[in-house]
């Protein structure tokens, strides 16, 4: 308020670099303490995953013969094929999430309040949140990794190593945007309720024409065009042709897909970080960040 009584106009905080960094750091640290004060929670969810990875292992040596001839460029293991898919799905969910589900822990916990109150201001309490779950994520997809190649016997190939991360920066990059898009709605949209259309229909066509636990070609033509225009569909074709077959970067099989998916960056990243930046500033503009305003 002002000396008059009247409200002040609204005026976003702005500090220095340094101590931005600050309260994001200290945000980390607070979500590191939490997760160790869970951790059998934590431990549980890691059991959780390997167990269904476990199921979809045994589903896949089911039906190994039966599909080894549609994955003839792909070395024919369909054991290889699924387990790959759903830790590289795995990965990518928590990519396309993370940043929803930071806007949705700072406002059910009402976290908001408290970073709002002080200089840092939420965009801080933001990037601290993103940073600690990104990198519990990176965590899941190395251990999965691992457990895929030890247990699983997932043959991977280590020939091009520089392919293999350069396709992960991409794909990450690609659905970064995607992920700030559906972050966005949480104010845009009001989407406070742990779910927002985005995320919501973008998880349901990956599972059904991204390629996950089958090759796109056996679905009609017209899926397979809505599954071209996810970047997760390039990122797993890609990434299981240089995993799986050793195919580098600028080889027939895979430069295509890594055109497409720098095209996709391209737009959908700036999109993201511009409506994301959107959403930040009309939340704390309107108080729609805060559920006691």
């Amino acid at each position: 308020m002002g000396p008059n009584g009247a409200p002040l106009e609204w005026e976003r905080k702005r500090l220095d670099f340094r101590t931005y960094l600050r309260g994001a750091a200290a945000n980390t640290f607070s979500q590191y303490l939490e997760w160790t004060h869970f951790l059998p929670s934590a431990v549980l969810n890691l059991v959780d995953i390997f167990l269904k990875i476990t199921i979809f292992f045994l589903m896949a040596r089911y039906v190994e013969a039966g599909a080894a001839p549609l994955l003839a460029e792909y070395g024919g293991s369909y054991t290889a094929y699924m387990v790959l898919g759903v830790v590289l799905n795995l990965f990518l969910n928590d990519t396309m999430n993370v940043y929803y589900q930071a806007y949705a822990a700072g406002y059910w916990s009402s976290s908001f309040e408290v970073y709002n109150a002080f200089p840092v201001g939420i965009p801080a309490y933001m990037t601290g949140s993103i940073i600690f779950r990104y990198a519990f994520s990176v965590l899941y997809f190395a251990v999965f990794m691992l457990l895929g190649v030890t247990v699983f016997h997932v043959d991977v190939h280590l020939a091009n190593p520089g392919a293999a991360l350069t396709l992960t920066i991409l794909g990450v990059a690609a659905v970064t945007g995607l992920g700030l898009i559906a972050a966005s709605t949480f104010t845009l949209m009001n989407a406070k309720n742990w779910s927002n259309p985005v995320s919501w229909l973008v998880d349901f066509l990956v599972g059904l024409v991204a390629g996950v636990y089958f090759p796109p070609q056996v679905m009609p033509v017209w899926l397979q065009r809505v599954g071209a225009a996810l970047p997760q569909t390039h990122v797993y074709r890609a990434m299981r042709l240089a995993l799986l077959k050793g195919d580098g970067l600028l080889s027939p099989t895979v430069w295509p897909e890594v055109k497409v998916l720098v095209a996709m960056t391209a737009v959908l990243l700036p999109v993201g970080i511009w409506l994301f930046r959107l959403s930040l500033i009309k939340g704390e503009k309107d108080g729609a960040l805060t559920r006691w305003n």
